[in-house]
């Protein structure tokens, strides 16, 4: 069997989100099941990577835990407790308890939202195979898996940012996708 034919009817229809489902669980695994993956030793000059990501999460954890997002009132981290990540991981600590792997849960729920909505967007400019390599490229990329595990406040802006992607990529069949894309 062709390649390219195998590649071809892997992006028509049906077996187009079938692949993509696939292409995605196997970054879900990727970050969850395997733990080499984290940010090696001296991977910084400092400790950052390790300690202030989860700093980003703690407004969610103070929520679930005492029922307030600010228990001391400290005003100087409002925009942290103001974003996407917040939401996210008020569900992800109420569903599954608060802890590190919760944590990190959050930004790769993230990073696989985005990585879909750009897939989809690539798909809507007319390029399924695109799609479905971005995808692939993007899922087994160790940076991506690094930095995915890490619950950074980028992962809620690239989030932000594949959904504009995506709201553009179907503006010419409504324009009010086009507003959506310009508001995120």
């Amino acid at each position: 069997m062709n390649p390219n034919s195998v590649l071809r009817k892997l992006s028509d229809g049906r077996l187009f989100y079938i692949s993509l489902g696939v292409i995605l669980l196997i970054g879900l695994l990727l970050r969850v099941l395997y733990p080499a993956v984290d940010a090696p030793i001296g991977f910084t000059k400092s400790q950052d990577i390790n300690t202030d990501p989860f700093a980003y999460t703690m407004f969610a954890r103070d929520f679930v835990q005492f029922g307030d997002f600010n228990p001391f009132d400290d005003p100087r981290w409002v925009v942290w407790e103001k974003s996407l990540q917040t939401v996210f991981s008020v569900v992800v600590y109420g569903l599954f308890g608060t802890g590190r792997a919760q944590g990190e849960l959050v930004s790769v729920i993230m990073y696989l939202l985005a990585i879909l909505l750009l897939a989809l967007g690539i798909r809507n400019f007319g390029s399924q195979l695109g799609a479905l390599l971005e995808a692939y490229l993007a899922v087994i990329s160790f940076t991506m898996i690094v930095f995915t595990r890490i619950p950074f406040v980028e992962a809620s802006l690239n989030l932000w940012l594949c959904a504009s992607f995506y709201f553009f990529s179907i503006g010419s069949k409504r324009a009010m996708f086009y507003a959506l894309s310009g508001i995120c």
